[in-house]
Formats: C-alpha cells, structure tokens, sequence
C-alpha cells in the first residue's frame, strides 16, 4: 500500500514537471522573435523610355513585433533618386534615417512594431537618358528589424528600356571657326538600327544672319520633308518613310553668321531626333562655331604649305622569272623576267644573267615609274650537268636553278644516216650523168662514119701531092 502511494507521488511529480516544461515554452514561443516575414517592391512602370522617373514602393510585414526597422536598397542606370514617405500601418510616420541617391536607398525607423504591422517605404528614380535598348535598371534590396537575419526583398527587380529605331545621331561642321559674314555647312546623320516610319529632327542654334537647308537624303538618295523649317534660330525637319534597320539619314544645312559679328563671339547647337513615338535621341558631335575676325593691321603672312614629299627613287624588282629549262647542251637557254620599277622616278638598269659570276648576257631596260616591263636573256652550255645561275638588276637578284643534259644520241646516228644517204644519193647522180654523156658520145657521129674520105684519106691525100711536087722538081 505504502509502496503504492509511493509510486503515485513520483507520477504526480512527473507530470507537473513535465506541464511545467510545456506551459514555459509555450511561454516563450509567445513571446517570439521580432522579424520581417514578407518584403515585396513594386515598380510603378516596368518598361520606360530613358529618362523618365518612376515611382517605387516595398512593402513589409512584421512578425512577432520589434523596435528598429531598416530597409537597404541599391540599383543601376539611375540618373536621379528622390526620398518619398515612410508608412506604418497607413500612417506616415518620421524616419531616422531616409538617405538616397543615384546608386541606393537606405531607411531606418524607430517604431513598436508589432505582430502582423505593415511598413511602406516609397521613391522615385529617374532612369539614365545614356542607355543602350537592351540594358535595364536592375534593383536588390534587404529588409530587417532589430539584429534579427535580414529578408530578401522581392516582387519587381528590374525596369526594362523601350527599343529605339534611332542608334545613333552625329553632328558635324565643315568648319568650327568662320570669319564675320561666312557661312558653315552643318551636316546631321541618323543611323537606325530597327524600323520606323515617322522620322522627325530638331536643331536650336543661337540666332545667326541665314540659315537654309541644303538637302535631305535617305541612304544617299533625296527624299522630300513633310516639313522642312529653318530660320535664324532653328531646324525642324520631318519625314515619313519606310525606314529599315541599317538605314541612314543625312541633313544639311548651312549658317551665316552677321557681318558685324565680333571675334570669339560663339554659336551653339543643340538637337535631338525622333523616331515614331519613341524618346529622343541627343544630337551628339561638334556643337560650337566661333567667329575668328581678321586682323586687317596684322602683316603676318599665311604660313607656307608643307613641301610636298619626295618622290620615292627608281627601284628595279625581279617579280616572275620563267625558262625553258631542263634543256640539253646542244639547245640554248632562254630566261624571261618581269621587271618592275617600284619608284616614282623613270630610270634605266642592266638587267643581267650570271654563272659563276661571270655575266654571261645582259639588257639595258628604261622603266617610268610604277611601269613594267618583260626582258628575255639566253645562253647556252658546253657540258651537261645542274647549274646555279642569278638574275639581277641593281635593286634585286634572283636564283635560278637550270639542268643541262647530254645531246640526244639517236638524233645524231640519224643526222649520220641523213648524210650517208644523202651522198650516196649524190654518188648515183654522178654515175647516172656519166652513163647519159656516154650514151651520148655513142650516139654522135665519129669521123669515120662522116661522108667523104674522112680524115685519113684527107692526110693521105696531102702527102701523095706533097711527093708528086717534089719529084717534078
């Protein structure tokens, strides 16, 4: 029984240390720790034209109550920033901190805050006028109450940029320094990198004497403005077409500045440029012209012009060499270069063909400046075998490599043969000459075949009157 009680006390005692345990952290579970549960901004407009000013707001939610707020906030292509109104469960209430600039924001507040409050912060930022189409305004941002881990902030993080067809607009002055009275051209060029089909420009300029416009073109071919005004104070140039990425618009106009302007006195420009109803583009490049008066006292002459260059000496360069190689000894060598005289100066060069040194032929070529011109030399060898030849002019050389064979024997036991034949031919003709004066010699009459006595009986005639005469004597 007593063992029984016993047992029952050590129960009881358990469980009231064990409701105990409970009730005390449920305790402190009540009593929490201050903490922001939600952080969300809201950008008033998400896609903008550069320049424009937009509105910002992050909203908190606290959970379990606190004492010390701070909001951290930074962005990117921001011109400008402007502090707007801190709210605590929709009353405006005084910040100890509200500090912001181009780069961030940064709030502290110094409330009882309590479980399930809301805080607002609100401000505006002015997006950069200087950003390319595809860049946008980035924003990172912490919250936290207390020394309690900081929350992310979330909801929007970026501003996005309206493309703009226009990616470029140059101003250029054929001159920045005129004399009282003259005139400048002033040339405008828009380059576009999508399409569009309402171009418009304009030009302010401080007052000058004229002003005119000189021509408008797109990609080099004329076009008419739907409004074209100019006077002495500005340009206004309007245009409706087709415009295409990769297009280019170009405008001219001209300035006369007055008679009795004085010296340094300065005209500046300034404009922008329109594509459809996107944002305007600044009008960059040369934008001053100075008036630069001359002194009719001062005797100083204009300085002399810089003596014009030199001309570039005559130089003779090989630039093709061709043969007839390999050839035999009994063939000669024929080698033809492409002689270029590189200089401004006319000039004439040997134009020569070595072995071993030794010229073994040779040109003399005249060249004009930059003219061209072929030159052929030849030689011939006694041996056969590979030889290292230059060809060289006075400003270059070249080497040429020529193989030189033995004469063909077979051409030759054919020249020997041609030859043979040739006298034997010769041998026949002799023989048959010989036969035709025999023949000939036969066919003629001999003195015995003659009518009359012939020769002998005429012989022996003469002698027997010889004798008769004698004897008679």
């Amino acid at each position: 029984m007593k063992f029984t009680q016993t047992k029952s006390r050590a129960v009881t005692v358990a469980a009231v240390l064990l409701v105990s345990v409970v009730a005390a952290s449920v305790a402190f579970s009540g009593v929490g720790l201050a903490s922001v549960d939600t952080a969300d901004r809201t950008v008033g407009e998400t896609v903008v034209e550069p320049g424009d000013s937009v509105d910002v707001s992050v909203e908190l939610t606290v959970t379990d109550g606190g004492d010390r707020l701070t909001i951290q906030e930074d962005f990117t292509h921001v011109d400008a920033a402007e502090a707007g109104e801190l709210q605590h469960n929709g009353e405006s209430i005084d910040p100890v901190i509200f500090a912001v600039d181009d780069r961030g924001l940064t709030v502290a507040a110094e409330e009882s805050f309590e479980d399930g409050d809301t805080v607002t912060v609100e401000y505006t930022v002015t997006v950069a006028d200087a950003v390319d189409s595809d860049e946008t305004v980035s924003f990172d941002g912490t919250a936290g109450i207390d020394d309690q881990e900081d929350v992310d902030i979330g909801g929007d993080s970026t501003i996005e940029f309206e493309d703009n067809p226009i990616a470029s607009a140059d101003r250029s002055l054929d001159s920045t320094t005129v004399d009282a009275g003259e005139t400048a051209t002033v040339d405008l060029t828009l380059d576009l990198d999508d399409d569009a089909d309402r171009l418009t420009v304009f030009e302010d300029y401080d007052r000058v004497e004229d002003a005119s416009i000189q021509s408008v073109t797109h990609d080099g071919e004329s076009v008419d403005p739907v409004i074209g005004a100019i006077d002495g104070e500005s340009l206004t140039i309007g245009l409706e077409e087709p415009f295409e990425d990769g297009d280019t618009v170009e405008i001219s106009y001209s300035v006369s500045v007055p008679e009795d302007a004085a010296d340094d006195t300065e005209y500046a420009f300034a404009g922008v440029a329109t594509a459809d109803d996107q944002p305007d583009v600044q009008i960059t490049g040369e934008d001053l012209l100075t008036v630069d008066v001359e002194d009719p006292d001062d005797t100083t002459p204009d300085p002399s012009p810089p003596p014009a260059p030199a001309p570039d000496p005559a130089a003779f360069d090989i630039s093709t060499v061709e043969t007839n190689a390999p050839i035999s000894v009994d063939e000669t060598l024929s080698v033809t270069a492409t002689v270029e005289n590189t200089g401004d100066e006319d000039d004439e060069q040997d134009v020569s063909l070595r072995l071993d040194g030794d010229v073994v032929d040779s040109d003399t070529t005249a060249l004009d400046g930059d003219e061209t011109a072929d030159v052929t030399l030849s030689t011939s060898f006694d041996d056969a075998g590979e030889y290292d030849m230059v060809l060289e002019t006075e400003d270059d050389s070249m080497d040429i490599s020529v193989t030189v064979t033995e004469a063909d024997d077979d051409d030759t036991e054919e020249d020997d043969t041609e030859e043979d034949e040739t006298e034997d031919e010769d041998a026949d003709d002799a023989e048959q000459d010989d036969e035709t004066e025999d023949d000939v010699a036969d066919d003629e009459p001999t003195d015995d075949d003659q009518p009359g006595f012939g020769v002998l009986g005429t012989f022996v005639g003469v002698v027997a009157v010889l004798i008769v005469g004698h004897r008679r004597t």
